[in-house]
């Protein structure tokens, strides 16, 4: 009877585009079956992603991995290089307060303060594993959410810097496995991307690799944030930064408080989900620009989608939704279809142009 049921959400799933959970909780279930993307570029698709990955609430089993068996290849960790625990030597702690312990989803090692909790090296590793034993796995994203400045930006590989996080990076992940702003251009991601030939690599091509991306606050200071990686990194980052956009001209001139040499790296944008009158549609300027995004061809992420009405029209534009248009929608509890957090009823897709 179990499995008549499911079988029954799955193809219902099936006809809206989502990725084949089905309607009912299936947390402690079979591995998921992701979806077929194939040659799409990632720019035309939409697929649920995973919010604060690192936190209790928001996973089920005993890592962050098991998202990737379970619910999506798109995860979240938030960076701190201080905490009221102290602070690490060229790492980061992985926790979203000043007063919490790193998460104990990717190991509690306590490196640098005995009982600190889970670090940025633990998380790759967790992650290094579970792709080394998943070959030919679809693409994954980490989305780094960068809580605090570098410290300092600009000095040796023992401090939380730019060049310290890539190096992090490379120590788990050879090029090879990784989408990097450089596959795409050692110029500029903009004018490659807006070109009339341009635009970003399939699903299929970019199988067993992962892409980095780091976010900042929604504001000035968060943009610097991120400004200073990609002015220390340039064309040898690992990562991709996405800053947030309020106005037309963030997005189609350079984001607040980026310089112009900047922002052609920017590709991607981090928009909050503004919903004030609880409909589910974006009625802020915070989630304006997703369509003056998607038509200049950059990738976009959606949070703070507190609800299943917004996650379905954080995709719905094909549905007859105004703003919906994000690639990547990041909500706290994507293994199941209702209730708070979950990813509503169009799940993963293909957009129509």
């Amino acid at each position: 009877m179990t499995f008549r049921i499911v079988t029954i959400g799955l193809v219902a799933c099936s006809a809206l585009g989502c990725n084949g959970w089905g309607a009912v909780d299936d947390s402690v279930g079979a591995p998921r079956d992701p979806f077929a993307f194939g040659a799409t570029r990632l720019e035309l698709t939409w697929t649920i992603a995973s919010h604060n990955t690192y936190e209790a609430a928001n996973t089920r089993g005993d890592d962050i991995a098991w998202h990737l068996q379970h619910t999506t290849n798109h995860l979240e960790l938030d960076l701190r290089d201080t905490t009221s625990y102290g602070a690490r030597s060229g790492d980061w702690t992985v926790a979203h307060g000043f007063f919490d312990a790193g998460t104990a989803k990717c190991g509690t090692d306590g490196v640098g303060i005995a009982g600190i909790g889970g670090s940025l090296t633990t998380c790759l590793a967790t992650l290094a594993s579970w792709h080394a034993a998943n070959p030919g796995h679809p693409l994954i994203t980490v989305w780094l959410d960068k809580k605090q400045d570098w410290q300092p930006a600009d000095a040796a590989a023992v401090t939380r810097s730019p060049a310290q996080l890539d190096q992090l990076i490379g120590s788990h992940f050879a090029d090879a496995e990784l989408l990097r702003p450089a596959d795409l251009s050692t110029t500029s991601l903009r004018t490659a991307l807006e070109s009339a030939t341009g635009g970003w690599p399939t699903h299929d091509s970019q199988a067993n690799r992962l892409m980095f991306v780091l976010t900042a606050e929604s504001d000035c200071a968060g943009n610097d944030r991120l400004e200073t990686y990609v002015t220390s990194r340039l064309a040898e980052a690992k990562a991709f930064v996405a800053p947030y956009a309020h106005a037309a001209a963030d997005v189609i001139e350079r984001p607040s408080c980026f310089d112009d040499a900047a922002a052609a790296w920017v590709a991607i944008y981090n928009f909050e989900w503004v919903d004030s009158d609880d409909d589910g549609e974006c009625d802020g300027a915070a989630c304006f620009q997703l369509p003056v995004a998607h038509d200049r061809k950059y990738l976009t992420r959606v949070w703070d989608i507190d609800g299943v009405a917004e996650a379905d029209a954080a995709s719905r534009r094909p549905f007859g939704g105004t703003y919906g248009h994000a690639n990547f929608i990041a909500v706290a509890a994507p293994w199941q279809a209702a209730g708070a957090g979950g990813r509503g009823s169009h799940g993963d897709g293909i957009y129509p142009w």
